[in-house]
Order: structure tokens, then C-alpha cells, then sequence
């Protein structure tokens, strides 16, 4: 069907005294909700409510060591039409602003009266506030400069097996700014980070790690960005030279063969520049005394960090003592 046809069709069940009835029924019916809903904005309703909290005019010269609540929660018995407009249109932030609360010790502080009051002037002296939590507000704050104090990391972190953290952890900020209302004590010489733990890690990651600071102690920044750098392992295949200590002056030794294969697991970065002089070794004084054994072991010696899982294709070695 067409859309001019189905236009043609409703047009023609509109006209029709089935649709003319069905026309009336829904008018009536938008009358009556319209009807009630003005009855139930017209009767007292109660609801909850988290109202945000902003505190407002904070010196620049004024650091605060806790934080405000970021809401109050409140219970609210009042006409629908009064609170219909936080229902539907959202709850606008209560500012408190810093001058009207400070006091001589210096906090900020809001008693269960003050904080009714301010509840009761936001909604309205009509509105009956049954609830209030918090029930009152206490934030310190401080117009001490601060001190700078290095940050200790206190981070655990493993990679997968098939990869490795190649490279030191680092951190975005070495040191933080602590503020305190009273003075710093002078033994009080870095801040550590709560302990965190990592496993498993496949790729570079960042990690946000909090600073562990005193009660009535503020860091700035609160915490630190943390990068762990992780790469995969591959694996790598090359030959080295056998080489033989501890040979008598008099006496040469020559191997068979003189070189051996070595295969190893290194961080994907270094595979083009792997410079590492890597060598075989062989110890003359393993030498075994009965003619029937040939052979002399063959082992590698201490390896860099970066070198993992590092085995040689064989054990031992053929050799030929030469007299000088």
C-alpha cells in the first residue's frame, strides 16, 4: 500500500461514525487526564531528595582539608505543584557561601538548625522538611602555604608470562603538596601511596593510586598517575662463540664446534638492538680424566635482565687439548 493510499484510508475511518466515536473518546479522555493531574499537583505529597552542595567565595589564600558532602538528603511533605519542578526539571546545586559558616578555629561548620534553614529557604517556608542527613557540616580548612613532600610508591606489578615491564615504573607527580591546620611535623619526610596490586598485565598501563596522608592532612594532587611499562616477549635465535677458562698456559683448547646456538625471549623493543656479547662457556677443569668422554659441558654465563628463558641447543661440547 501507498503512502497516498493509507493516507486515503485513515482519512476515510476518520469520517467514518466508528472514527468520529473513537476521535471523541480520546478528547475526553486528554480532558480527564489534564483534570487529574491538576487534582494531584493540588495534594500534599511527600519525596527524597539529594540536593547538591556547592560551597561558594573560597579565598584563593584558603586551602580546605575536608571536603563538603556533595549532597543533602531530605525528606520534603508539600503541594505537588511546589515540587513537581524538582521532580521533573532537576535539582539545582544549595550554595553555601565560605564567609557566611568559617569560624575562628578554623572550620567551617553548619549546625541542624542552620542547615533546616537553608533546606526550608530552598524549597520554600511552605515545605514541611521531616529529614536532613547529613544533620550537620564540619570542614577544615587552612591559610598555611603547605609543604612539598616526595611520594614513595608502594605498587606491586607482574606481567603475563609472555610479557615483561621493561623499564622503571613511573609516576606523574614525585611530590605533593600537603596542607594541615596545625604545623607539619618536621619528621614527617614523604607521603607513601595506598598499597596497589597488578597481575597479569599485557600492555602499558596507567594507573590512578591515592596518597596516604595523616587524618587532618590534605595531599595536592589527592593522587598520582602511575605507568607501568609492559611489552610483549619474542622469541630470538642467534649463534655464540664457545670460549674455554681456566686453560693451563701451556695448553690450548679447541672445540668442536666453536660455535653453539642460543634462544631466548627478549622485550620486542631490543630485538633490533640486541649488542649483548653473548658467549659459551666452557670450564677446563671439567675435563673428565678417562679418554672415553670427549666431550666438556657448556653453560652461559649471567645474563642482563632483558634476556629470558635463555637455553643453548646443546649441553657439551667436543674439544681437542692442544701442548703449546
Amino acid at each position: 500500500m501507498t503512502p497516498a493510499e493509507l493516507f486515503q484510508r485513515l482519512k476515510h475511518e476518520i469520517h467514518s461514525t466508528t472514527g468520529k466515536n473513537a476521535l471523541v473518546f480520546l478528547v475526553f479522555l486528554c480532558v480527564s487526564a489534564v483534570f487529574w493531574m491538576l487534582l494531584a499537583l493540588n495534594d500534599e505529597i511527600q519525596r527524597e531528595f539529594d540536593i547538591p552542595v556547592e560551597l561558594t567565595e573560597v579565598p584563593d589564600s584558603v586551602t580546605l582539608i575536608s571536603s563538603p558532602p556533595q549532597s543533602i538528603n531530605v525528606s520534603v511533605k508539600d503541594k505537588g505543584s511546589a515540587l513537581v519542578r524538582y521532580q521533573w526539571g532537576g535539582t539545582p546545586p544549595i550554595k553555601l557561601r565560605f564567609k557566611d559558616f568559617r569560624n575562628s578555629d578554623g572550620r567551617i561548620v553548619m549546625g541542624e538548625n542552620q542547615i533546616s534553614s537553608v533546606v526550608r529557604s530552598y524549597f520554600g517556608t511552605g515545605a514541611v522538611i521531616s529529614v536532613s542527613k547529613p544533620d550537620s557540616i564540619a570542614i577544615a580548612y587552612t591559610t598555611r602555604p603547605g609543604r612539598l613532600l616526595p611520594v614513595r610508591l608502594n605498587i606491586e606489578a607482574h606481567a603475563d608470562p609472555r610479557y615483561v615491564i621493561n623499564g622503571p615504573i613511573t609516576v606523574s607527580n614525585d611530590s605533593v603538596r600537603i596542607y594541615s591546620a596545625e604545623d607539619i611535623p618536621v619528621t614527617f619526610t614523604h607521603v607513601d601511596t595506598y598499597p596497589s596490586s597488578h597481575s597479569g598485565l599485557t600492555d602499558t598501563s596507567t594507573v590512578m593510586v591515592k596518597v596516604k596522608v595523616p587524618s587532618g592532612m590534605r595531599a595536592v594532587p589527592a593522587a598520582v598517575r602511575v605507568t607501568i611499562p609492559v611489552e610483549p616477549l619474542i622469541s630470538k635465535t642467534r649463534m655464540v662463540p664457545v670460549e674455554v677458562v681456566n686453560v693451563p698456559a701451556d695448553k690450548s683448547v679447541v672445540t668442536f664446534p666453536s660455535e653453539v646456538e642460543v634462544s631466548y625471549l627478549i622485550p620486542m623493543s631490543q630485538y633490533n638492538n640486541d649488542d649483548f656479547s653473548v658467549k659459551a662457556y666452557a670450564d677446563y677443569n671439567k675435563i673428565s680424566p678417562l679418554r672415553s668422554i670427549t666431550k666438556i659441558p657448556v653453560g652461559l654465563p649471567l645474563l642482563p635482565d632483558s634476556y629470558r628463558s635463555a637455553v643453548l641447543s646443546t649441553d657439551s661440547v667436543e674439544y681437542v687439548v692442544e701442548q703449546k
